[in-house]
């Protein structure tokens, strides 16, 4: 039996929600002053509508293996991300939608040799339609590096969600907030639910975050930052003035991407999509799992005619 909430808690809960409401709406008037309405509701589409979204963990060039070996490699629009052009896959599965959230392609002082590359990729050779994500603070630059009359670039508001959980998911339906962007899956799941899909499958979705992480003798944070194009030893982030970050500033920050998913469950759940996580050893445990699904069917006993 659930004990029950002190009187004294839930007024100091409903007091603490209505200055986040307040906040949060000050914010919103902020944001609609300098950067206008970038609000992306929900649209609905036809009933059963699909995609895959195509993460870049390790795990991803097995798993569209085994959908080419079956003749379903290009069945359903796919959904890419991050460095995901710098790869012939690119060309072969010509994804109609991308993602590009990390502010940090937008940033000069950031803009290593790999990120210059990648908006030439997109700017000069895709050749069929497609979308590009971005947050709308980057939208000016987004537009000045990506210069290709084939590709749209959208952008998406990066207001968080503050305030009473009941209108949360209210909230994201409208458009008017988004979740925490702390993760690029995160704003792509987002994005492909108020777009109208029924049904969300993730690829290359490891989250294998924690594992190979070091400290050197520096003390500076490393990891593997391991993809399906590769792996390599880097520092694990740094701070916008280049120092790195600590052991508890990552390990926190991986912390709220798991959170966010599960806040992800619920929206999906409200509005009737299934998010289902085909990346067979996944860290994420908020979506339903294929294998889930496949010991399932095997489950049921055969039905003679």
């Amino acid at each position: 039996m659930e004990k029950a909430i002190p009187t004294h808690a839930r007024v100091l809960r409903f007091f603490g929600d209505t200055y986040k409401t307040i906040r949060f709406w000050y914010h919103y008037i902020r944001r609609r002053i300098k950067y206008g309405r970038f609000e992306y509701p929900y649209r609905n589409k036809a009933d059963n509508l699909a995609i895959r979204v195509l993460g870049t963990g390790p795990s991803l060039t097995s798993e569209l293996n085994e959908l080419r070996e079956h003749g379903e490699l290009n069945s359903i629009p796919m959904f890419a991300m991050n460095f995901f052009a710098d790869s012939e896959l690119f060309f072969e599965l010509k994804p109609t939608r991308y993602c590009l959230a990390d502010p940090a392609f937008y940033k000069d002082v950031l803009m290593a040799e790999r990120v210059h590359k990648l908006f030439e990729i997109l700017s000069s050779r895709v050749d069929w339609e497609m979308r590009v994500y971005v947050p709308n603070v980057s939208i000016d630059e987004a537009k000045r590096r990506i210069t290709n009359p084939k590709i749209i670039i959208v952008p998406i508001s990066i207001l968080r969600f503050e305030g009473f959980e009941s209108l949360r998911n209210k909230f994201y339906k409208k458009g008017t907030a988004v979740p925490s962007f702390v993760n690029v899956l995160i704003m792509i799941e987002y994005i492909s639910i108020n777009e109208g899909f029924k049904k969300i499958y993730l690829y290359g979705a490891d989250h294998t975050f924690l594992n190979n992480l070091m400290v050197d003798d520096d003390n500076v944070l490393k990891v593997e930052d391991t993809h399906f194009y590769g792996t390599e030893r880097i520092i694990a982030n740094v701070h916008e003035d280049g120092t790195p970050w600590r052991v508890a500033e990552f390990i926190y920050d991986k912390y709220l991407t798991f959170i966010e998913h599960d806040i992800m469950r619920n929206y999906a759940d409200y509005m009737g999509v299934d998010i289902i996580n085909c990346t067979r050893h996944s860290m994420i445990d908020s979506y339903t799992r294929l294998a889930q699904i496949e010991k399932l069917e095997k489950s049921q006993p055969e039905h003679k005619e």
